[in-house]
């Protein structure tokens, strides 16, 4: 966490009327979070009067916040007058969090960090000119006083702001485009060139490896791994304003938290509190670490309990509460309905479908589970027209849940295609990866177990790869220890979309799919790739996949809306709908649907499998521009007639 976190204008508001306009940041805690200094929260309260009514003195604004940005930029340096110990005057730039742990004994091997840009002019993003009171200053200083109103007056077609506006819209759109030409010519000429060359030095210091710096060069910020040897050459650097610690520094289960950057959504304050989460498995042990909210068996007596060591596992991964080795949603509901027989591991297929009717019961009383992860397969390769993947289809559909389903393992060379019901159009699978017993991204592998591809089709599947090799939970010892498989895998999926449910939690179930898809460590567009499937799981990227848009098409016709592509910015845009079901085994038909974004310079990319209910695309423009995204009903059966789908694109 940041020492010092200053409200942006996003977080103010302003309020017109007749006794004059008001300056006032909101009550929440999170709007200024300061170590030692009560000056900065007195600043951030203060209240700015109006003597004018009915108008904004933006200067008097201006002058201001000018004083918060500057306390901003001093506060690290007067956080290091009080610090104690032989530190460096450049650990003036460091925040507390992070000077104690890279003072540790023993010191740790690396430290994750973001690298806060020192960049005075903070435009950088031109979305801002569309929330109220939100631009930067500096941006007011550019625009005339006419420009000002006009403003003033677009932003009054907001619901939360006061008044009505008056004037027309193509007068909002000329001030609009002058303001967002100042923004780009000042990213241009300063913004971007100086945080390329940013970028470009700490690539060549020692000790430090940066993350994520591809589509981060119109942030202010830079994620990088470190060596705390290379610290002090890091907040030498002039154009380097801050370091933070960007996550909790302890371990959590074993090292695959880490790789999937759980630790990010977790420093939000999202742990799955509220979020109802269910596991299909051999049942669960009880364990210290382990809280099961409600337990339920399906495969014959009433004993929950797990003698295979297996569902325990599973469980541990979303939901242990071990200081170390901490589940994805360590704070989630979780329900156990054991679908194996009562002293074994096998169980049956009606099992695992009562077992999954149960979790998802929407009447009192009951579980109303909308994330459920199942590792339990049929040992039979997969077209997803097996009657137990139609069931899941039509239950994803029917409930809006969220089924998060192992692909399967293959125990000798060739690998095979995925296990029923891996193939079933609407469930989320997983294939595993091994990473490496590190928290590292580099030199990640599929692993080679993992299930991959669909019967007799084309299709892609797995939906997803995350961490199944060597993955250490919960076991019935009441302890800890490895095992592999792509069991392991789909309930690191299933914890991050609790966490990802607390976050939005008006997201459905195919909302909570196209997040995790579009989610990719790689960033890549389409088609399906056969080694990493859509996506290998990315916490931080599926977090900010936060622009979300809902529709229908019919067939031949097209959904589409503008969206806004910042310079040098890579967008990736995920579609997914479902396959439509009459019952619990009748198809009612399956759209093809083609995704697209184009932009007015040109540039362009589109997906148009004809046998995925996924597409993705991704695209990365200069200079920045309102850009159109489409949806294209290429073949709606007339049966389904109108089809609905979701469509998420990243955006910070």
């Amino acid at each position: 966490m940041e020492p010092i976190r200053i409200p942006r204008f996003r977080s103010l508001r302003l309020h017109v009327g007749a006794k004059g306009s008001t300056l006032r940041s909101r009550p929440e805690p999170w709007i200024v979070r300061v170590h030692g200094c009560s000056i900065l929260r007195q600043v951030a309260n203060r209240k700015y009067e109006d003597p004018h009514p009915n108008s904004l003195d933006w200067p008097r604004i201006a002058s201001m916040f000018a004083g918060v940005f500057l306390l901003t930029a001093l506060a690290p340096a007067s956080i290091a007058v009080s610090s104690t110990g032989p530190l460096s005057p450049s650990w003036g730039k460091l925040d507390l969090e992070l000077r104690a742990a890279a003072l540790s004994d023993p010191p740790p091997a690396y430290l994750d960090v973001i690298v806060h840009m020192r960049v005075p002019e903070r435009l950088l993003n031109p979305d801002p000119i569309f929330v109220p009171y939100w631009p930067d200053y500096r941006l007011y200083s550019m625009l005339t006083r006419e420009d000002m109103e006009v403003l003033e007056d677009y932003w009054k077609s907001y619901d939360n702001v006061p008044g009505e506006s008056q004037l027309p819209s193509a007068q909002h759109l000329l001030v609009i485009e002058k303001a967002m030409r100042l923004v780009e010519d000042t990213n241009e000429a300063t913004t971007w060139p100086r945080l390329q060359s940013l970028i470009s030095r700490l690539a060549n210091l020692e000790g430090i490896e940066l993350r994520l710096s591809e589509f981060q060069r119109s942030l202010h910020s830079v994620r990088a791994r470190v060596t705390p040897a290379a610290i002090d050459h890091l907040a030498l650097d002039r154009d380097v304003s801050a370091i933070s610690l960007e996550s909790m520094v302890v371990p959590q289960l074993d090292n695959s938290m880490n790789t999937i950057d759980v630790g990010y959504v977790w420093a939000q304050g999202y742990f799955g509190s509220g979020v109802r989460a269910g596991i299909i498995d051999t049942g669960v042990r009880t364990h210290s670490n382990l809280v099961i909210t409600e337990s339920m068996a399906f495969g014959g007596g009433t004993d929950t309990n797990d003698y295979c060591g297996h569902g325990t596992r599973v469980a541990g991964i979303i939901r242990s509460n071990h200081a170390t080795y901490q589940g994805a949603a360590y704070q989630s509901s979780l329900y156990n309905a054991k679908a194996s027989t009562p002293y074994d591991c096998p169980g049956t297929a009606s099992a695992i479908q009562n077992a999954a009717l149960w979790l998802t019961d929407t009447n009192p009383g009951k579980p109303q589970v909308k994330i459920v992860s199942t590792s339990m397969a049929n040992e039979t390769e997969d077209d997803g027209n097996h009657f137990l993947s139609r069931f899941f289809d039509w239950l994803a559909g029917y409930r809006l849940v969220l089924f998060v389903q192992a692909a399967g393992n293959e125990r000798d060379p060739p690998v095979g295609k995925v296990f029923v019901p891996g193939a079933a159009y609407n469930v989320l699978t997983v294939g595993a990866s091994d990473d490496k017993n590190s928290p590292s991204r580099l030199g990640d592998e599929v692993w080679s177990g993992s299930r991959r591809g669909v019967l007799n089709s084309n299709r892609g599947k797995p939906d997803m790869i995350a961490p199944g090799k060597d993955i250490k939970s919960t076991d019935l010892s009441g302890g800890f220890s490895d095992d592999t498989g792509t069991s392991y895998a789909a309930p690191h999926v299933a914890g991050l979309a609790a966490l990802l449910r607390q976050r939005y939690p008006i997201s459905d179930s195919l909302m909570l799919k196209a997040r995790l898809i579009n989610g990719d460590y790689f960033w890549r567009s389409h088609p399906w790739d056969p080694t990493w499937a859509w996506s290998y799981i990315d916490a931080f990227k599926s977090y900010w996949s936060g622009s979300t848009y809902s529709g229908y098409v019919n067939n031949g016709q097209t959904w589409s809306t503008s969206v806004y592509l910042p310079a040098f910015y890579t967008v990736t845009f995920t579609l997914v709908w479902n396959r439509e079901m009459n019952s619990q085994y009748q198809v009612i038909g399956l759209s093809n649907l083609n995704l697209e974004v184009s932009c007015p310079n040109g540039a362009k990319d589109a997906s148009s499998s004809t046998v995925d209910n996924v597409e993705r695309v991704s695209l990365t423009t200069a200079p920045g521009q309102t850009c159109t995204l489409k949806v294209i009903g290429a073949s709606v059966p007339p049966a389904i007639f109108t089809q609905a789908f979701r469509v998420v694109g990243f955006t910070l």
